[in-house]
């Protein structure tokens, strides 16, 4: 099964912007980073821009600024840096996923043929998830490791 490594700086540079700048509506950004053979690592998020839309039960991104600095990262990266996934809120509730995450968890994990991270961030808990292509549904990660620097989700 693939492993996901999330750095503890990456969660805390999400929930700043959540308690911040966000108010009542969903947000959300690309993940970005490096894929070993069973496992991705998280190395840089990207944030809600001006061609994003929100309220407070959907948050639609855009491809325009998200996709642009997905390239950059590739290309600055020699190509090593990828897009792992996507992250967004849930402000009113838990970080379970709806029917309307599954389904565009589907549709992305069909596009890419690779497994995909997916991160809900709720008021009080957040939720880690592997989407492949075999899979039904997302399946739920746990923490089976945690440092000063990171946690090991499987």
């Amino acid at each position: 099964m693939t492993k996901v490594l999330l750095p503890n700086h990456i969660v805390q540079e999400i929930r700043s912007y959540l308690g911040n700048s966000c108010g009542n509506n969903e947000h959300g950004g690309l993940l970005l980073g490096f894929r070993k053979p069973s496992a991705v690592q998280v190395h840089l998020v990207t944030f809600p821009d001006q061609w994003d839309r929100s309220t407070p039960t959907r948050f639609h991104r855009s491809h325009r600024g998200h996709e642009d600095r997905a390239i950059k990262e590739w290309l600055s990266s020699g190509k090593t840096v990828d897009w792992v996934g996507e992250w967004h809120s849930h402000p009113f509730g838990t970080s379970l996923p709806s029917s309307i995450d599954r389904d565009s968890w589907k549709r992305i994990v069909s596009g890419v043929a690779r497994p995909m991270v997916f991160i809900i961030f709720g008021r009080l808990d957040m939720y880690v998830g592997l989407q492949t292509a075999l899979a039904g549904s997302a399946l739920r990660l746990v923490v089976e490791e945690k440092s000063d620097s990171a946690a090991l989700y499987g």
